[in-house]
């Protein structure tokens, strides 16, 4: 591990280091050398093996990801609804999704978590690789457990890249697609998606900068489910993705409940 004594203006790109002969400092390491604690607060520990920053407040690491202060998802509380080929890799701090490509079929495979209780909100940052071939997708959203269903967020290739909010009735069955909004193939990764139940709506909303939000769907709980979702997740279905070989990926790098 290597280490620079000095301060740090953390706000910007971390090579605007300027010495000032006190506090803070910036070391340099693997993120499983990430020490247990900080030595003084404002002290940035920069990994080499992953595009991720952490700043210690005086009490805990703070992660960050390109300057945006991030959540890294939990490593235990997660479980398969549907896995099919997929797999979880709990991985220098994030959670990473993968599944091998298939045929032209849905196949969702949903990563669950018990939902937190009502009113909550998760606001989620993703990577997503897949290619573009029509209905290959994956994203966040809600299942309940009782039915089956599921209300998904979703960017879709489907001879052009779509944004959409997606309902099934279970995760090898399509229902609808309440909300379909063409994005002309400008797409800007990672993407902020928050969604939320307050105990009487579920909403979707989306940002390019966790600042300022869309809100792209919302509808009473019940609508749709038979009661109401209980558990939260990300997924991805490798649909039509057999004839060129691409495996799907999605990296979760924030996962905050509130």
């Amino acid at each position: 591990m290597k280490r620079v004594v000095g301060a740090v203006d953390y706000r910007n790109d971390i090579s605007t280091y300027v010495p000032s002969g006190s506090g803070g400092g910036v070391s340099f390491g693997a993120y499983a050398d990430l020490p247990a604690s900080g030595t003084s607060t404002g002290e940035v520990y920069q990994c080499t093996d992953v595009a991720l920053r952490l700043i210690w407040d005086g009490s805990q690491w703070q992660a960050f990801y390109h300057n945006f202060n991030i959540t890294l998802p939990s490593a235990s509380g997660w479980s398969w609804t549907n896995q099919d080929s997929a797999t979880a890799n709990h991985s220098l701090g994030l959670l990473q999704l993968g599944k091998a490509g298939r045929a032209n079929s849905d196949s969702v495979s949903f990563y669950g978590r018990s939902a937190p209780s009502t009113p909550y909100t998760i606001t989620t940052l993703s990577l997503m690789t897949m290619q573009g071939y029509n209905y290959s997708a994956m994203g966040v959203g809600f299942r309940e457990s009782s039915s089956s269903k599921l209300i998904v967020w979703r960017p879709l290739f489907n001879n052009d890249w779509n944004f959409q909010i997606w309902k099934l009735t279970n995760p090898t069955t399509s229902s609808s697609a309440p909300l379909s909004v063409n994005n002309e193939g400008n797409f800007h990764w990672p993407y902020w998606i928050r969604f939320s139940d307050d105990g009487a709506d579920l909403t979707f909303e989306m940002s390019w900068n966790k600042s300022i939000w869309h809100t792209l769907w919302t509808e009473a709980r019940g609508t749709f489910f038979s009661t109401a979702p209980d558990e939260v997740g990300p997924w991805l279905d490798a649909r039509n993705l057999t004839t060129p070989g691409f495996d799907a990926y999605h990296t979760l790098l924030s996962w905050e409940e509130a």
